[in-house]
C-alpha cells in the first residue's frame, strides 16, 4: 500500500470563488482542494502547448 503525499501550502486572499466551489460541490477543505489540484494538473500535463507561450 502506498503512503498518501502531504502538501502543505499557505493561499493568500479571501478564496471566495474556493469556498464558493466547496459549498456547491458539498466537499471540505482538503477534498476540494485534492479535486482542484488533480484537476488542474490534468490541464497542464496534458496541453502540448504547455512550454509555449502565447
Amino acid at each position: 500500500m502506498t503512503r498518501s503525499t502531504v502538501l502543505q501550502a499557505e493561499v493568500k486572499g479571501a478564496l471566495e470563488d474556493f469556498r464558493q466551489y466547496q459549498k456547491r460541490e458539498g466537499l471540505n477543505d482538503a477534498d476540494a482542494v485534492r479535486d482542484l489540484l488533480s484537476f488542474a494538473l490534468r490541464i497542464k500535463l496534458n496541453d502540448s502547448d504547455y512550454d509555449r507561450s502565447s
